[in-house]
């Protein structure tokens, strides 16, 4: 994040001279391409609920929030245009779709060993995201040739939940559950941005933003091992919930083509 930030501030300071040369209102209007390049992380919760399938009592849990950052790289393209109810041109509304790749993950884990209870209980879950896209609106003001500017977007990723539960009695008993699923989670992502010509259509740029997911959620009966031993407790049949719910801050820096270069 810090690198990020210097990096802009760098832009900000070599590009100072060439915005006063090429100062106009419409910078920022019209079509345009971009690229963007920074990282992101899974700050949303995991969740694993065991309970007994006959009664639903209680058994063993786990909650994680343990998000691994990513480099975040993506594509995308859009189109501004400066709102009619301000005369001097400075207010801008747009479009904007994008698309971005990624090896986003979270990994969390539990051992539950009570010394009343000679069942250890061992709680995995992983979770990872690849890619997604999103589909939105943004709104800004123009100041000094610069853009700031907030959006809202509907976004869409592929997650993948990987989870395992397993509980053993000494040895003699032995109840496990794993989950391997699969799914395309809607969500809304919020975004701050800003932007500043460089050169003609070139423009640079740092976005934040924060996207609330769908959760995925897998329930998964045991498979159990073993049967009542004499001395021991018999494992009764049990269900686990395996469940994530994702919510994802990036920040990346950006680089804009515009059609509509500096006048």
């Amino acid at each position: 994040m810090k690198k990020l930030t210097l990096a802009l501030s760098a832009i900000a300071l070599v590009s100072s001279p060439l915005i006063a040369a090429h100062k106009h209102e419409n910078n920022f209007v019209g079509p345009y391409v971009g690229a963007s390049l920074g990282i992101g992380a899974d700050f949303g919760k995991s969740r694993i609920n065991v309970f007994e399938t006959a009664t639903s009592n209680f058994v063993a849990s786990l909650n994680g929030r343990n998000g691994q950052s990513s480099i975040l790289g993506g594509v995308n393209a859009g189109w501004n245009w400066t709102l009619p109810m301000n005369n001097d041109g400075n207010w801008i509304a747009g479009v904007d779709v994008f698309a971005d790749f990624s090896n986003m993950h979270t990994s969390d884990k539990t051992l539950m060993n009570d010394n009343n209870d000679p069942i250890i209980k061992t709680l995995r879950i992983k979770t990872n995201r690849k890619y997604g896209f999103g589909a939105g609106a943004k709104i800004g003001i123009v100041e000094n040739n610069i853009l700031w500017y907030g959006s809202i977007h509907w976004v869409g990723s592929h997650f993948h939940i990987k989870g395992n539960y397993n509980s053993s009695d000494a040895g003699f008993n032995t109840n496990t559950a794993t989950s391997n699923k699969k799914k395309f989670l809607n969500g809304v992502r919020t975004g701050l941005g800003v932007e500043m010509p460089i050169y003609d259509n070139i423009k640079l740029g740092m976005e934040a933003g924060y996207s609330w997911y769908q959760d995925i959620s897998d329930n998964v009966p045991d498979a159990r091992f073993g049967g009542a031993i004499a001395g021991h407790r018999g494992v009764v049949d049990q269900t686990a919930k395996f469940q994530h719910k994702p919510q994802i801050m990036d920040i990346k820096l950006k680089a804009v083509w515009s059609f509509n270069g500096i006048a």
